[in-house]
Formats: structure tokens, C-alpha cells, sequence
């Protein structure tokens, strides 16, 4: 078994690519601000205990999880971390991909996986993948905005086209990594227009109109933190 979650979580997070782009950096009418306060600086940990939990195929936090291997023919271990810096926030995912040597063909799952790592660990055949990237950094252009006790991180992907990705803390003292999910799209862009592209979607809307997305709720797609001590 192949996980179509783990696909599908490569696409959305180790991409660092939003499902809609804007053509400036949101919200608008902020100023940039140069860097991160102290009290952010710091290692935060994934902390959710499943992702895609309503799929055929969800992953498990290996924070949590790592015992319940051998209870399973075929499990997928997430775990990772975001670093913010005073000038950049990076983040880090690792995947471990478990599948049980007698239910499956190694030959055929190796074929399919590109994993850095490739080994047996009891009865199991694991195949690791760690990835990398930066999410923002400010020394190279991207923009960092607060606005209504969230920030924004804007990262420049060329002229007029930006990511944006949103980052708070939570009422409970944790935080959560928010970004655009696929169904909101159509919110902010407008799919019947010629300049409509389905694969690289950028929106162009006021600031009023990105105001009244977040405040109704918008960045559904939401990954739970916990700052490390």
C-alpha cells in the first residue's frame, strides 16, 4: 500500500507552497516588521497525533505513535519540527514509511518510494525520507506582518506572487501553522476568469476582502506546535 496521504502532506507542506498565491504581500496595509520578538525564537515540534485521519491512508506522529508499529502490517511515523530564527523560520519533516515483510513485496514498494534510507527493523522494511526547506526568510526579501495577534509570513516566489502562511498562538500557550487549504480557493480567486490558472491560482484582492477571509475562518488547513523548552 502506497499512502495517498503521504502524497498528498509532500504537495502541501515540504513544497512550501500554498494553494493560492497573491500578488502582494497580505495583509496589506501592515508594516513589514524586521524580525521575530525574542519570545518566539525557538524550536516547535509537530504536535498533532494524526494527519489525515478522514483518508485511506493517514500518518501517525511519531511522538505518540512510535510504540504501535508492531501492531500494524503497514504504518506511515511523522515527525518534525519549525525553527524560528530572528530573520527566517525553517522547518524539517521526517517520514518513516513501515510495511511488514511478509505482507508486502519489497522489491515493489522500493521501486515506488524515494527515500533517503532504506532498511529493516524487525519484522518491518522502512523507508525514511527527510526533508527541508525555509518558510520564510527575511534577509532575502520575504515579509513578515502581524495583524489582529497573528503573523503572516509572505514568501516572494516571483514577481506578483507570493505565498502567505499564517502563524499564531493559541489561547492553551500553543501554536498552530495555518495554511490555505484547496477548498478555499475559489473564496479568493475567480475561477471563471481567463486568467484563471488551476495549477499556480493568484489572487488579486484587497486588503479588506483578505480581512474578511480570515476573519470568517479562513487558513483551514491547520497544524497544531508546541514550543520546545
Amino acid at each position: 500500500m502506497i499512502q495517498k496521504f503521504f502524497q498528498l502532506f509532500f504537495l502541501i507542506i515540504l513544497a512550501s507552497c500554498s494553494s493560492v498565491q497573491f500578488d502582494s504581500p497580505m495583509p496589506g496595509d501592515q508594516k513589514p516588521l524586521d524580525k521575530f520578538g525574542a519570545e518566539l525564537v525557538g524550536k516547535y515540534y509537530y504536535s498533532d497525533s494524526i494527519y489525515g485521519a478522514n483518508t485511506n491512508d493517514p500518518a501517525y506522529n511519531a511522538r505518540y505513535f512510535t510504540n504501535e508499529v508492531s501492531k500494524h502490517d503497514s504504518i506511515t511515523l511523522i515527525s518534525g519540527e519549525i525553527s524560528i530564527a530572528e530573520k527566517y523560520v525553517l522547518y524539517t519533516l521526517e517520514i518513516a514509511s513501515y510495511y511488514e515483510l511478509t505482507k508486502f513485496n519489497a522489491a515493489r514498494l522500493s521501486k515506488k518510494h524515494k527515500a533517503d534510507v532504506k532498511e529493516v527493523v524487525g519484522k518491518h522494511i522502512v523507508f525514511r525520507e527527510k526533508n527541508n526547506d525555509t518558510l520564510i526568510n527575511i534577509n532575502r526579501g520575504d515579509k513578515l506582518l502581524f495583524a489582529d495577534g497573528k503573523y503572516y509570513f509572505n514568501h516572494f516566489l516571483a514577481e506578483k506572487k507570493w505565498d502567505v502562511f499564517q502563524f499564531e498562538q493559541k489561547k492553551d500557550g500553543h501554536f498552530s501553522f495555518n495554511m490555505i487549504d484547496e477548498k478555499e480557493t475559489s473564496l479568493l480567486v475567480d475561477t471563471t476568469s481567463k486568467e484563471w490558472n488551476p495549477i499556480s491560482p493568484v489572487a488579486h484582492i484587497s486588503n479588506k476582502k483578505f480581512k474578511k477571509f480570515v476573519a470568517n475562518g479562513g487558513f483551514k488547513t491547520r497544524y497544531g506546535l508546541t514550543k520546545q523548552p
